[in-house]
């Protein structure tokens, strides 16, 4: 399977950093199946730059036997459902951090993100 990562280098293999950035799925390398969507995030990240930077999208052959693997703790989101999102919303305003080594899910795009952005507002004090 290839993914893709969108971002202002050349990537040639992937690493992990540790960040105070609170992202859907929390640490991790991002990728997506889908090559529009890695080259959207590309130019954001460019524009980030003040242009300074190019725009890549990097591409992976991705071997999906992993998620086979019993070596590896692995979570699988199949849609955008409650589950996906009290994880994302963790993830995004809490610094509890999950133990899973690789994470499998759908993004929002901007009509979910815009709804998403809504539910913390309103729901963040709950958690």
């Amino acid at each position: 399977m290839k993914l893709y990562h969108g971002s202002t280098e050349l990537i040639k293999t992937p690493m992990l950093f540790e960040t105070t950035k609170k992202t859907d799925f929390g640490n991790g390398f991002y990728t997506t199946s889908n090559f529009e969507q890695a080259s959207k995030w590309a130019l954001i990240k460019q524009k980030r730059t003040r242009y300074t930077s190019k725009a890549f999208v990097n591409e992976f052959n991705f071997d999906e036997n992993i998620f086979r693997n019993k070596k590896y703790k692995i979570k699988i989101f199949e849609n955008a459902n409650e589950e996906w999102l009290d994880f994302v919303v963790l993830n995004r305003n809490t610094n509890k951090s999950h133990t899973y080594d690789l994470i499998k899910g759908p993004v929002a795009n901007d009509n979910l993100f815009s709804t998403l952005t809504l539910f913390e507002s309103i729901n963040y004090k709950t958690l």
